[in-house]
Parts: C-alpha cells; structure tokens; sequence
C-alpha cells in the first residue's frame, strides 16, 4: 500500500475527528481568501494573489465536494439509522438545515470561483469583498452548526461498527482510482 494510500486510512479511522480537523482547514482557507480579498483591494491581483487565488482554488475545487458527501452520502443516512423514533423529526430537522446550509455555501463558492480563477490565472479582475464575505459567512454559520449539534449527535448515536464503515466509505472517496492500461 502507498504512503499516500495508508495516510488516507489514518486519517479517517477517526471519522469525527477528521470531520473536524476538515472544518479547521476550512477555516484557515477562509481566512486566507479573507487576506486575498484585503490584498487585491491593496494591491491589484499581483504575482502573490495569483499564488494565493490557486491555493483557495485547489482547495476548495478538490475538498468541498468531498466534505459534504462525506456528509450527504454516508453520516446522514448513517444517523437516520441510528436515529430514534422520539428524535426522528428533530433529526430530518437538522438535516435539512444543513442541506440547505450546503447549496448555500455551493452558490457562493460558484459566484465567487469566476473571480479566482481570472486572478490566478493572471488575467487579473477584481475580488469583490461581498463576494468573500458571504462564503465566509454561509461557510462559519454551517460549520457551527455541525460542531455544535451534528458532530455532538453523531458522537451520541452512532456505533463503532457505524463509525468504522463511515470512516471507511470517507478513506474511499480519496483514495486514487486505478489507471488500467
């Protein structure tokens, strides 16, 4: 097994853990593009947003999808499993919230990826702080929620088994496909 492969593994055998450490590089990545946004209002899109826009870029193109199918596809449906009959409605709740949470935050990632892509492309433009502001918002507002009621839910409910084939279905979705020849 690779390195990078056995590193995937690691990371997920925890899989709360790993949704929180995923929430805290969000976090640095926002406050990044919070420096971007200072940074091009200051100074134009420079050769150092060019470098800056291609790493919010990256991230957010490669890690975002992940996240939330992470989410979507396999802690959802494993706590509606979970879920008990008194805390059904409680549940679909909450879920929902973060559904909605989630195309919010794609809304405002895609009306503001445009606007990165031109400056790390070098084709310059404008970062408009508005923009900025909102993922950052919608991004802290969906990121609370789930540290503070879903992460807590699932420490609750779910087994170990449940967590294991969480974790699992998590180190899957990054591992590399297979190239056949």
């Amino acid at each position: 097994m690779s390195s990078t492969s056995r590193r995937a593994i690691d990371d997920f055998e925890q899989p709360l853990g790993a949704l929180r450490a995923t929430h805290h590089r969000i976090e640095r990545r926002l406050a990044l593009l919070a420096e971007l946004c200072q940074h091009v209002g200051e100074h134009g899109p420079d050769s150092s947003a060019q470098t800056t826009a291609g790493v919010v870029l990256r991230y957010f193109d490669d890690s975002e999808s992940l996240h939330m199918a992470d989410e979507e596809l396999d802690l959802f449906p494993a706590l509606r499993a979970a879920a008990q009959a008194d805390a059904e409605e409680a549940l679909a709740d909450l879920l929902k919230r973060l559904k909605t949470q989630h195309h919010d935050i794609e809304r405002s990632y895609s009306t503001l990826r445009p606007h990165l892509a031109d400056i790390a492309s070098g084709a310059g433009g404008a970062l408009p702080a508005a923009l900025c502001a909102r993922l950052h918002h919608v991004y802290m507002e969906h990121i609370a929620v789930e540290e503070e009621e879903l992460l807590p839910l699932a420490e609750e409910s779910l087994s170990c088994e449940a967590l294991a084939q969480l974790g699992s279905a998590m180190a899957a979705r990054r591992l590399p496909v297979p190239v056949c020849a």
